[in-house]
């Protein structure tokens, strides 16, 4: 399993106000952490100017980050993607 980096709680139903993201640091290892000030990036509508402003707060927060996944996908024994359906893509209800 992939270590989780969440103030509180376990796994993936921690704390889950708060939109995770997959990242992979600067030596290529892979954990699910939390955006902490997530406020506002569903408002922003470019995918790409988004996904800059997640890195922009997380390396705020400390956070070795090269590069992110919000979309839950994991790679199958064959290498190809695969849906992860525990993966929350946005933290907006209703």
């Amino acid at each position: 399993p992939l270590p989780c980096l969440l103030e509180l709680g376990e796994g993936w139903c921690a704390n889950s106000a708060n939109k995770r993201v997959m990242v992979t640091d600067s030596g290529g290892k892979q954990s699910v952490v939390e955006i902490k000030n997530d406020l506002g990036l569903d408002l922003i509508e470019e995918p790409k100017e988004r996904e800059a402003e997640m890195i922009k707060r997380l390396k705020k927060q400390g956070v070795d980050v090269v590069k992110i996944d919000t979309g839950g996908s994991t790679d199958d024994e064959s290498g190809k993607k695969k849906a992860n359906p525990n993966f929350a893509r946005s933290n907006v209800f209703g």
